[in-house]
């Protein structure tokens, strides 16, 4: 609840209890590193710490400016920003009654989906959102008028699955819509008004339930990939194709094409392995932009990829594992 009359002695609370938590560089808890960012024209600096590794946020951070049109404070987020079809599950409480929630997909400031609950009848609340900002648009997509009680644990789980978008609260489906205009992106956790939000147990799975990795555990699972790998594959509309893959462990990548239309032909480029989604890119000559993608791997195979290109036909790829460690 916002209290301008009580600054004062907020800042002085808040002063105390940071006193008794532990100072962070860099705040890292249930195995992921978060960037922390304050929206426009916060009315305070956000004050987010971690505490027997869970996330707290401490500070009355809000926009000031077009305040109801936004409803924006202070974003905190981890992750990859190629991480697709995913369920971010979470506990989450909160001791004030503004405004808290969790993003999926966050691309960038201006471009993600949200959760956004507030009980506070001083903003407008009992209220729970469901919604998107694209190009920094606030778009709710939906709602309903029920908001959280301060002090209860909430475990919670938001489905990002293809189009599809959910929200579960205790193992009950409250907010859910089809949308397809963010693709892909980290998760994150939001506060608005908010002087005491706590999260905690925060996992991150693909659709059968396989845990993604932490970003620190991404960085091993590109170490692992890279090696020496024999790749087959068809362009559409036109002929099958083999080619020699190389990827190397500083994420550079060579490519040598020797079956098909243009056997010999090399390319040279960039590989990531996040865990969930592999990708590579490289510029093709009178081809443009190329862009590789499979969601199905593991140490030794790389299975239904697809790729396009950006003055050509795409098509599909696998890759097999040839020998480790470039």
């Amino acid at each position: 609840m916002k209290r301008p009359l009580l600054a004062g002695l907020l800042l002085l609370s808040m002063l105390l209890t940071l006193s008794f938590l532990p100072i962070v560089s860099a705040l890292e808890s249930n195995g992921f590193k978060w960037t922390v960012t304050d929206d426009p024209s916060p009315s305070e600096p956000s004050q987010w710490v971690v505490q027997n590794d869970a996330l707290k946020q401490l500070s009355n951070t809000y926009r000031t400016d077009k305040e109801y049109e936004f409803y924006q404070g202070t974003h905190i987020v981890a992750g990859s920003p190629d991480w697709s079809d995913y369920v971010l599950s979470f506990d989450m409480k909160s001791a004030d009654n503004d405004g808290i929630g969790a993003i999926v997909r966050y691309q960038d400031k201006d471009n993600y989906y949200r959760l956004f609950m507030v009980q506070d009848s001083d903003n407008h609340g009992p209220f729970r959102h469901l919604e998107k900002f694209v190009n920094g648009v606030r778009t709710v997509l939906a709602e309903d008028k029920n908001g959280y009680l301060p002090g209860q644990l909430y475990n919670m789980q938001f489905k990002a699955l293809g189009n599809d978008l959910e929200v579960w609260m205790d193992g009950s489906k409250i907010l859910s819509a089809a949308d397809e205009d963010i693709r892909s992106g980290k998760i994150g956790f939001l506060s608005y008004a908010n002087t005491d939000m706590e999260i905690a147990n925060v996992k991150v799975a693909d659709r059968n339930g396989k845990t993604l990795p932490s970003a620190s555990d991404s960085a091993k699972g590109a170490i692992q990939l890279s090696g020496s790998w024999k790749m087959d594959g068809r362009q559409t509309g036109f002929n099958d194709w083999q080619a020699d893959l190389a990827l190397n462990s500083d994420g550079t990548l060579g490519w040598k094409e020797t079956k098909g239309a243009n056997v010999g032909a090399t390319r040279a480029g960039t590989w990531q392995f996040n865990g969930a989604t592999f990708t590579m890119s490289w510029i093709s000559p009178g081809g443009g932009q190329a862009k590789w993608i499979s969601q199905s791997v593991n140490q030794n195979d790389i299975e239904d990829g697809t790729y396009t290109v950006e003055n050509a036909p795409g098509g599909t790829w696998s890759a097999k594992r040839v020998t480790e460690g470039l």
